[in-house]
């Protein structure tokens, strides 16, 4: 299997997003009713790997990308053991972007559609590693067993010169620490499903 998308899910996946993925033609391995992320993204990456898969796609339910962005994830030679991809999307606040680029990464507020940048670490709504990036990281890490499923904490958070890392910063941090390089494509910019918000009415 060359590429697999694993996509952890509270209760449902956008239905935009289950578009574009059957659009795209790649198979997709989610996870359902699970709220601990750290958890379930670590879980899929080992699930995943026993499958066989020559790189991961991670996805997250509500990330729309475009099926066009997912094939050149699944397909591109830019992605390499030692370089991992990401796309990027609004988060919630719709104030920042998912990417953290590194200082002076691009020089400029905008990017155009052939650019890529390098970046500290970056939301894992939407990206792709490469199975040996992965691999490289898990003699490191402890074998967690439940009944007869076994997996690495892959996504486990960490508090790192006073700061502390969640699932997604944590997974940046150990590929970089491994030899894996981050880089952000401005082609995969993605939309991002918001819930509406609503003013506390007054009493």
């Amino acid at each position: 299997m060359k590429a697999l998308i694993i996509c952890p899910a509270r209760t449902h996946i956008d239905y935009r997003t289950q578009a574009a993925i059957a659009a795209s033609g790649l198979p997709i391995y989610p996870l359902y009713e699970y709220s601990d992320l750290p958890r379930v993204r670590s879980a899929l990456i080992s699930h995943g790997l026993e499958l066989g898969a020559e790189r991961l796609i991670f996805l997250d339910a509500d990330v729309i990308p475009t099926h066009a962005q997912l094939q050149w994830m699944a397909e591109t030679d830019e992605l390499t053991p030692t370089k991992a991809i990401w796309g990027f999307y609004p988060l919630r606040t719709r104030k920042t972007w998912s990417v953290k680029p590194k200082a002076s990464a691009t020089g400029r507020t905008e990017v155009a559609p052939e650019d890529s940048f390098e970046i500290e670490f970056g939301g894992l709504g939407l990206a792709v590693v490469h199975r040996d990036s992965l691999l490289r990281i898990q003699p490191r890490l402890p074998e967690v067993v439940e009944g007869d499923s076994r997996w690495h904490p892959y996504c486990m958070p960490v508090v790192r010169n006073g700061q502390w890392l969640g699932d997604d910063r944590s997974l940046c941090w150990r590929l970089q620490k491994t030899g894996t390089e981050l880089v952000c494509y401005a082609k995969l910019l993605a939309k991002h499903a918001f819930t509406a918000e609503f003013a506390t009415p007054d009493q």
